[in-house]
Order: structure tokens, then sequence, then C-alpha cells
């Protein structure tokens, strides 16, 4: 199981109360805007923002657990850390942050999402009256965001889903030419082994085996691999990654032409 699964999984089961969560409290779209201020401090752009959309707006909890990750884990999230550790604004006109994060509901609910957003888990009763406090009698809210972030409950919390700092290492980017370095990553190497189709040594790499294991690998570290997730494959010959995804997700269906023009279906 990759990291970004265990750690939506954590996230959904054990850090997050039904009732509490903003998760499920907040709309897809405001939800999507308030997860862009507080943790890369900045507005999402349309395209980002149709994107994303797209993603979570089914409403699945899994989903929105998983985009989040993804913006913590950004080396735009580490950028702004970093300003915010050096004592810097993370935003050239903080004027412009601030006005949007008070945009986000009351300070009560601000100092809500803050909590869930950055440190994954409900504001407990101290934390939360100390922060309303401190709104209350003027402090801002991008200050409030930083002390939250530069806590070391959060520097462990982004150590795990960012080991690199948040700057991904080239043998677990998604999207690349092929890579040699993949031979060197355990959980990707999992994958190819699972396969069963060529050789797993690195000598022996092959461009198959790279193309089919960088799928199953980005999906997986997207969480697309589900119960629910339907496959389409048209030209699929009898390549053995239909039969290990139909094994992982909810159907697959391949369709091509064979001999003498027949044309199959599968499921």
């Amino acid at each position: 199981m990759s990291l970004l699964r265990r750690l939506v999984g954590r996230s959904a089961e054990t850090a997050v109360p039904r009732e509490a969560s903003v998760f499920e409290s907040t709309s897809p779209e405001a939800f999507i805007r308030a997860a862009f201020w507080i943790v890369l401090g900045r507005e999402v752009t349309p395209i980002e923002f149709r994107d994303q959309l797209r993603e979570i707006q089914s409403g699945d909890r899994h989903d929105r657990h998983v985009f989040l990750l993804r913006l913590l884990a950004s080396a735009e999230c580490s950028r702004g850390l970093s300003q915010w550790k050096d004592n810097r604004d993370r935003h050239d006109d903080p004027s412009i942050e601030e006005a949007a994060l008070a945009g986000l509901g009351s300070d009560d609910q601000f100092v809500k999402h803050a909590y869930e957003m950055l440190l994954g888990r409900p504001a407990d009763e101290q934390g939360l009256r100390h922060y309303a406090g401190a709104l209350a009698e003027g402090d801002t809210r991008s200050h409030v965001l930083r002390s939250l972030a530069v806590s070391e409950e959060f520097e462990r919390r982004h150590r795990e889903v960012a080991p690199q700092g948040g700057f991904l290492p080239r043998d677990t980017q998604l999207c690349e030419l092929a890579n040699p370095a993949k031979w060197d990553n355990p959980e990707w190497m999992s994958l190819l082994r699972d396969l069963k189709v060529v050789p797993s040594e690195k000598e022996s790499m092959h461009r198959k085996g790279y193309e089919f294991t960088q799928l199953l690998y980005g999906l997986t570290r997207l969480g697309r691999l589900r119960e629910s997730t339907r496959v389409l494959s048209v030209g699929a010959g009898h390549e053995a990654i239909l039969y290990w995804l139909a094994n992982h997700v909810g159907s697959v269906v391949a369709t091509d032409v064979y001999e003498e023009g027949r044309w199959e279906a599968g499921g």
C-alpha cells in the first residue's frame, strides 16, 4: 500500500470525527478555494479549480483527502513553509492573502478549517479557544496559519506526507520519460514484480515493464485504484496489466480487433 493511501486511510478513519469534519460540511467549491488559501496562500486558478472540482465533486471523503495531501506534498507548500520559518510572508501582498482568509467563515470556523487542513485532525478545545481568542483580539489569520505550520506537530505530518521536503525525487515522479531510477524505488518495483510478465532485474529493463508499472504506480499514488473504479481499454490486446487491474478495481472492459476481424469485449 502506498504512503499516500496509508495517510488517506488514517486520516479518514481516525483523525476527523464525522460530525465535525469540514470535509463533509463544506461544498466542493468552497473546500477547494479554502484549501488553496490555507495550504498554499493563494487563489486557485480557473484551470486548477476545474480539474480539482471534477475529482472531488462527488462528495467522497477519500477524494478530498487525496486532493489535500497533494497540496501539502507540493513544492509550493514547502516554499511557503520555508518563507514562514524565515519570518517572511509567503504572499507578495500579505493584505490580499489576509482578505481572502477573512472570507473563510467566522473565527471559530476558520480555526477548525486550519486544524483539519494543516494538522489533519479536528481542533481541540484548548487550541480552538486560544486561536479564536487571539483573532478576536486583533491577530491576523495568516499568523494563526503560520503558528500551526511551524509547530512540531505539523512538521511531523509534513515530513511524512512529503519526506523530500515537497520536491519530488526523480524516482517518484508520475509524469516523465522512461527512468532507470524507478528500478531503485521499492514501491514501484513491487508493482513491476506483481505483473509477472517481464524480467524485473534492472539490467533487463524493458519499455513495456516501465509503461505498465508507471501506470499502476501513478494510479496507486493518486488513490484511483478502488472498488468503485471502472476501466475501459481500447485496442487492449492481451496485456497482463488488464488482468492485474481486473483484480484491483471494480470492473475492466477491454476491446480490440483480433484475428479475422473479430471484435471482442471482456469484463
